[in-house]
C-alpha cells in the first residue's frame, strides 16, 4: 500500500491510499487505516470469481452493462447461448459496447459498427479490409453458477485453479 500526503498544514493534509490486491492469504489488516474498515473501500483480490449479474438478466442475443470496482464490463449471450464478458468500450471511440447489438456469436458497437468476438478480438470493421483489423479489448473469463454470472478479473492462467465460491443459500433459492 502506498501512502502520500498533500499540503503542509494539518487542516489541508489529505492522505491518498493506493489499494493493492490482497496477498493469497486473504487476510485483511483492518488496523491499517480507518478507510479500510469501510466495506465499500476494501481491497479486493482480483484472482477470484465475482458475481456480477443474475443469469436471467442476460438473455440470448442480448447484452448487459455492469460495473465492478468502477470498471465497466459488458456481459453478452450469443445466439447459440454462449456467455462472454468484455471491457465495456469499443476500441475505436471508447463508446460502451452495451449500447451495441449481439450478432450471431459477436457483439457489434452501435457507433461505427466495429464487431468483437467472445475473446475480445476485433473481427470486423465495415470500412476496413480484414487484414488491417485493429486490436480489440480485454475479455474476462465468465461462468454461470447458482443462477448468477461470475466474472474472473485476475490472471487468466489461474482461472482453472480457482473454483466458483460455494453459495448454498443462493443455490437453494434459485429456480431454473
Amino acid at each position: 500500500m502506498a501512502l502520500s500526503s498533500h499540503g503542509t498544514g494539518a487542516a489541508s493534509r489529505a492522505v491518498t491510499i493506493d489499494a493493492l490486491p490482497l496477498p493469497d492469504t486473504g487476510v485483511i489488516d483492518l488496523t491499517a487505516s480507518a478507510s479500510a474498515r469501510d466495506l465499500r473501500r476494501m481491497p479486493i483480490h482480483p484472482d477470484h470469481w465475482y458475481p456480477l449479474a443474475w443469469s436471467h438478466e442476460v438473455k440470448r442475443g442480448k447484452v448487459l452493462g455492469v460495473q465492478f470496482a468502477g470498471d465497466p464490463i459488458v456481459l453478452a449471450r450469443t445466439a447459440s447461448g454462449k456467455l462472454f464478458a468484455l471491457e465495456d468500450h469499443c476500441a475505436h471511440r471508447q463508446l460502451p459496447l452495451h449500447a451495441g447489438v449481439v450478432e450471431g456469436e459477436s457483439i457489434r458497437c452501435g457507433y461505427h459498427g466495429w464487431a468483437y468476438d467472445c475473446g475480445g478480438h476485433c473481427i470486423d470493421v465495415p470500412y476496413f479490409r480484414r487484414k488491417r483489423l485493429p486490436n480489440g479489448g480485454r475479455a474476462y473469463p465468465c461462468r454461470e453458477g447458482y443462477g448468477l454470472i461470475f466474472v474472473f478479473l485476475g490472471e487468466p492462467a489461474l482461472v482453472d485453479a480457482r473454483s466458483l465460491p460455494v453459495l448454498p443459500s443462493v443455490h437453494r433459492n434459485v429456480h431454473y
